[in-house]
């Protein structure tokens, strides 16, 4: 059982993006997906805005074909998978503060473009939103 309560207030945080409530506290959807502060990411942790907890590991990113940054794997117990209806995404957030920090769904991506493997084999990406998540220890692509 997974109960989070989101316990994370933009205001005392410094150098968040104005997106940041709407998105990271509402669950609201970014409209701009081509600001993507997680591309080029290629080792190190992606973190919570809020509380800093590790996510989701730089290796474990994969091309979902959607435009948002997407990973194959959480790192273990770090996010809580709120269960909605059958066949549609499921609400991902911080498993310690109850961010919002995007949706898992049980697909590779788009037919032609997608490529969210897990390393079994099994289709399943986390899309995330890059405004509720931050990099550490990472070297960037040139």
């Amino acid at each position: 059982l997974c109960v989070c309560v989101c316990v994370c207030f933009h205001v005392v945080h410094k150098n968040l993006p104005s997106t940041f409530p709407s998105v990271c506290e509402k669950g609201e959807l970014k409209e701009d997906r081509t600001n993507n502060a997680l591309e080029g990411v290629k080792n190190g942790r992606i973190v919570c805005a809020c509380c800093g907890r590790a996510l989701f590991e730089a290796r474990d990113s994969c091309e979902s074909g959607t435009g948002w940054p997407s990973f194959h794997t959480a790192v273990d117990e770090a996010v809580c998978v709120k269960h909605g209806e059958q066949h549609q995404p499921h609400e991902v957030v911080c498993g310690r503060c109850g961010l919002h920090v995007g949706f898992l769904h049980a697909d590779a991506g788009p037919a032609d473009r997608g490529k969210c493997f897990t390393s079994n084999g099994v289709p399943r990406r986390y899309t995330t939103n890059s405004a509720c998540l931050r990099k550490e220890g990472v070297d960037e692509l040139e």
